[in-house]
């Protein structure tokens, strides 16, 4: 469902079957996505514990892809919580095109002059 909306907003985008696929995908090319679309319920590696990678992996780089969960669990909804996960924000289920298209216009805006 993400594919096709990111298709219908003109976002060019590459699909990860499970946490580890993504983590994979990540390491064998680290520049390839400015923003990841995670998913907090992941087979194999829940998108907190794939985030907590990703910034291990990103820590002293001058640049890391920003980190939007998907979720329905309420708990994950509070920026709070999601912050303190490694989240850089929350995209709530259920999705609707319009909310992607804020948060990955928010998320872009937000990239500029972004570090590490």
């Amino acid at each position: 469902m993400m594919g096709e909306i990111c298709d219908q907003l003109g976002y060019p985008h590459e699909q990860a079957v499970t946490g580890k696929n993504c983590l994979s995908m990540m390491q064998a090319k680290p520049h390839r996505a400015d923003i990841l679309l995670m998913d907090i319920h992941m087979p194999e590696l829940s998108g907190v514990e794939a985030c907590a990678w990703l910034r291990d992996f990103y820590r002293d780089c001058d640049h890391r892809p920003i980190i939007l969960a998907l979720t329905a669990d309420e708990f994950w909804q509070s920026p709070e919580n999601s912050a303190a996960a490694g989240f850089d924000g929350v995209i709530c289920k259920p999705i609707s095109i319009k909310g992607v298209a804020l948060a990955l216009q928010n998320a872009k805006r937000d990239e500029v002059g972004q570090t590490g």
